[in-house]
């Protein structure tokens, strides 16, 4: 399962990485891009070449392009572009803001006083 996961902050990250790899996920298999631009190259390559990913995490504040600042929307551009595209990609948004978007996956509310680590996981095992 490949995983292409949209956040900029290495901290959390590094959080969903380890919740990812102890469902199994491989490292080589979660490919983590820190703005907008990169994440639609990425989706773009894999598509290309027949690399398609299986899932996308992707927060909801973060710069559009390398190097430029985190914007409030940025993950709505995300999932606008993989629609627009009609691209067949599941995506969780995950946020330290509570979002509530039915036009995706899931949302989880990356928060000290939420269980979204028991929620990914459980969407995980379900995808794999």
């Amino acid at each position: 399962m490949r995983i292409l996961h949209l956040e900029d902050s290495p901290a959390k990250y590094t959080d969903i990485r380890a919740v990812l790899l102890s469902c199994g996920i491989k490292p080589d298999d979660i490919v983590w891009v820190k703005n907008l631009t990169d994440g639609i190259f990425e989706l773009k390559e894999a598509e290309k070449g027949g690399n398609h990913f299986d899932l996308a995490i992707t927060d909801m504040y973060y710069p559009v392009e390398p190097g430029g600042y985190e914007e409030p929307d940025t993950g709505y551009k995300f999932v606008e572009f993989v629609r627009n595209e009609r691209l067949k990609l599941p995506i969780v948004i995950c946020s330290s803001v509570r979002i509530n978007d039915g036009s995706v996956l899931d949302c989880l509310w990356y928060s000290a006083l939420s269980n979204w680590e028991m929620e990914l996981r459980a969407i995980v095992e379900e995808l794999i």
